[in-house]
């Protein structure tokens, strides 16, 4: 989706600004944070998709989606055991 390396910078420069909105707890501009959101996974997206045609690639993929899968069901461990500092991180 995004062949115009132009599109990119801006995109993102939205999102960082929709970012520090929330960060800063100015939540009433949720349309723009939805947007900035919409606008980083359809880079996302685009990334993966060109990349997924290297088997190095793949490679890290299905490892990161192993690691988001591993802390994910951590969580629970984490807050029965009182460790909510480790809950929050993750």
């Amino acid at each position: 989706m995004f062949d115009d390396n132009d599109v990119v910078p801006e995109s993102l420069e939205k999102a960082k600004q929709a970012y520090e909105l929330v960060v800063e707890g100015d939540t009433t501009d949720e349309a723009h944070a939805s947007e900035a959101a919409e606008l980083i996974h359809e880079i996302a997206y685009s990334v993966k998709e060109r990349l997924s045609e290297s088997k190095t690639a793949c490679l890290w993929f299905w490892y990161f989606e192993l690691y988001l899968q591993s802390l994910f069901e951590m969580l629970r461990y984490f807050a029965a055991s009182d460790h909510n500092l480790s809950a929050k991180s993750t």
